[in-house]
């Protein structure tokens, strides 16, 4: 979809749906995070000694039960207890990253009509 041959008010309200969808999709990211992070950890704490074992070697666990996910850097924060408010919006700096993300994490559609590209 072509921006510049739409009307001005269309192209507005389309990019504006594209930045709610962005606003949308980061949180969900941020909830898909806490969610996963809290399965993720309860997983490994069941498992006998995981408690007792040195942080790195938490650390490796943990990495290896997460693999590569997209939002690796945020579940680790989670793990250390260092997850703050502004962490999901500093990785996911625009809106079509954060919605890219969320696409890729199974949180949120892909946008049916293309206004997702409008803001690439």
């Amino acid at each position: 979809m072509r921006g510049e041959s739409l009307p001005p008010d269309e192209l507005t309200a389309l990019v504006t749906t594209a930045l709610d969808r962005g606003e949308d999709a980061l949180h969900r990211v941020e909830e898909h995070v806490a969610a996963e992070h809290t399965r993720v950890r309860g997983v490994l704490r069941a498992r006998p000694g995981y408690d007792a074992l040195p942080e790195r070697e938490q650390g490796c666990l943990y990495a290896a039960a997460i693999g590569s996910s997209p939002v690796a850097r945020l579940l680790h924060k989670a793990r250390k207890a260092a997850l703050g408010r502004d962490d999901a919006s500093r990785l996911l700096r625009t809106a079509p990253t954060a919605i890219d993300v969320a696409v890729r994490l199974g949180v949120v559609q892909p946008a049916p009509r293309g206004e997702d590209e409008l803001l690439a």
